[in-house]
């Protein structure tokens, strides 16, 4: 008999978009699964639609709450899942007919995660790029000496893609380790989500399957935290990361926790302060919350560049532990001498 599937889509003010969703779900040509619509306190149509597919079709299960947001809409659904795996779609967004059936057959093998390629398309349909991550199209096997580094190295750095909804996990490995969405967070909630599941993942695949659609709305939350605001984000989904590591109590966290806020600062300025100068990021950096009060040490990544190389190679290894380096001390000449020296292989 067939594992069965539960897919979790948060519902809130989606009206435009909610059939074209769960029409793709009701299309799948793997049949054994449920879908649990969670409407979180929607003031347009979408609970009227939600009751009446419910209506039409057994599989379909609904709960109306309170407004709570994505990670309670999400969790709700957690709750009262029955399904052997389990994937999160969103509500404006929708999937390919053939997402169950082809990574059932990952999941089937042994796989804890598995991951999918996905396409980006605007309000009207409209397909605008994938979002494939082709180097990362393979399965990887965790153990205690490379868990950290993958996290560091593909995931944290985004390499590999951390949206919750391009992946169906195995719901034993959720249920057993208690692992929920934060919702404090605003923003990066499937980052703290994914990161957390692969902390106790034993091995994850990514197909290179466009099983996705993932809708680009002009109102979309992550295009509306910019600038200090997004790094302050950014930190609180580290300290919800960082929890996790503590709970697990593993000999190397303390190695590898101010490594992880690292690589996080590192992707998200290289894709939103591209255009600042250097010694602005700095400041901008330094005004953030979590170092204001003491939780990151840039002084101890300076020290650890036998670490950081460890983990990226020499070359980015050096570039990430030089700009450890600057943002702990701000001397700029020396920050730019030591790039100059290492091109030459003078450090």
């Amino acid at each position: 008999m067939s594992k069965k599937f539960s897919v979790i889509v948060p519902v809130y003010n989606t009206e435009s978009y909610l059939e074209r969703c769960i029409d793709s779900i009701l299309s799948q040509t793997y049949d054994n699964f449920e879908l649990i619509l969670v409407d979180d306190g929607s003031k347009d149509g979408c609970a009227g639609i939600c009751d009446r597919y419910a209506n039409a079709d057994s599989r379909i299960r609904v709960i109306h709450k309170e407004n709570g947001g994505i990670s309670s809409a999400r969790n709700s659904g957690l709750d009262i899942m029955s399904g052997d795996y389990v994937c999160f779609i969103d509500s404006d967004d929708f999937v390919e007919k053939e997402l169950l059936m082809k990574t059932s057959y990952r999941l089937d093998a042994g796989y804890d995660i598995c991951s999918f390629c996905a396409r980006r398309v605007d309000e009207n349909n409209n397909y605008l790029y994938d979002l494939r991550f082709n180097e990362m199209i393979k399965a990887i096997d965790f153990n205690k000496e490379e868990r950290h580094r993958i996290i560091c190295r593909d995931f944290l750095s985004y390499r590999a893609g951390w949206e919750a909804c391009f992946a169906v996990f195995n719901a034993k490995l959720i249920q057993t380790n208690n692992l929920r969405f934060d919702e404090t967070l605003v923003y990066g909630e499937d980052l703290s989500f994914t990161v957390k599941c692969l902390q106790y993942a034993d091995k994850w695949i990514k197909i290179p399957d466009n099983l996705y659609n993932y809708t680009m709305r002009n109102e979309s939350l992550s295009l509306k935290i910019k600038g200090e605001n997004m790094l302050n984000k950014i930190g609180e989904v580290y300290q919800s990361i960082l929890e996790e590591m503590k709970l697990k109590d593993t000999p190397d966290t303390n190695v590898y926790k101010d490594i992880y806020y690292l690589c996080m600062i590192n992707y998200c300025i290289s894709t939103n302060f591209k255009y600042m100068d250097l010694k602005e990021t700095r400041e901008l950096i330094n005004r953030t919350e979590i170092i204001k009060k003491g939780i990151i040490s840039f002084d101890l990544l300076s020290k650890s560049k036998k670490n950081i190389q460890n983990i990226f190679g020499k070359e980015q290894g050096f570039n990430c532990w030089n700009t450890a380096k600057f943002y702990k001390d701000g001397n700029y000449f020396n920050y730019r001498l030591r790039r100059k020296l290492h091109r030459y292989k003078l450090v």
